[in-house]
């Protein structure tokens, strides 16, 4: 005797909701919609302070440039990122850049090549940021004591010694006494009130950097 097989009825549940005038099914999301909600649901690498970013520069302003780095929202960094030791500007419309990832804020997303004195930024959570991220810090040398520079940083006084001043020997430290020098922050001890820089760090990563943009020509 043939079988017959039934076709496959809904559920009881289910009959309820398709019979209910507010049940509404719902709608497949498709690949663009979950690419455009962004890095969350594509499964794309969550930005985190201090991780490398590379872009294009696709605006620049008086006082900022504007970088199109692939992600939905677009990135910032202020003007000064990109001056050469004479004030101008080393880039333009195009330009190829790498910087380095700060922080999610509402104009965007802040991209820079170090963490800087801001109008109301708490000295103690800029040095602890720039320690975290693994990012230099902008600071003004107060004056040389004994064993090396003072540097005040947001309201926070640091101490960068001899030795952490330049790539050679500093004969003549007193020569900074009031410029502003980005450093690293090495140490970060009782609370923030014992801090320990170097400016070395700094030159020595500089240095790496441009050797690597030579290579880079050169190849």
């Amino acid at each position: 005797m043939e079988t017959t097989k039934l076709k496959d009825q809904p559920s009881t549940d289910e009959a309820d909701l398709a019979s209910d005038p507010s049940f509404e099914p719902a709608e497949e999301t498709s690949f663009a919609e979950l690419f455009e909600s962004g890095p969350a649901m594509t499964g794309r690498k969550k930005l985190q302070p201090g991780d490398p970013v590379r872009g294009k520069v696709v605006l620049i302003t008086r006082d900022t440039v504007f970088i199109d780095f692939g992600f939905k929202a677009e990135g910032w960094a202020t003007i000064e990122d990109f001056l050469d030791a004479e004030g101008r500007s080393t880039i333009e419309v195009g330009s190829e850049v790498s910087l380095t990832f700060i922080a999610h804020t509402p104009t965007g997303i802040h991209l820079g090549s170090s963490l800087r004195k801001t109008p109301g930024a708490p000295g103690r959570a800029l040095l602890q940021q720039a320690y975290e991220a693994d990012l230099p810090v902008e600071g003004m040398i107060l004056k040389v004591n004994k064993g090396g520079l003072e540097v005040e940083i947001g309201g926070v006084r640091a101490f960068c010694p001899l030795s952490q001043i330049d790539l050679h020997y500093c004969e003549n430290p007193e020569a900074l006494v009031g410029t502003n020098q980005k450093f690293q922050v090495l140490r970060i001890e009782e609370e923030g009130r014992n801090v320990l820089l170097s400016r070395r760090a700094v030159l020595l990563a500089e240095r790496e950097s441009q050797a690597a943009q030579v290579r880079e020509t050169l190849a």
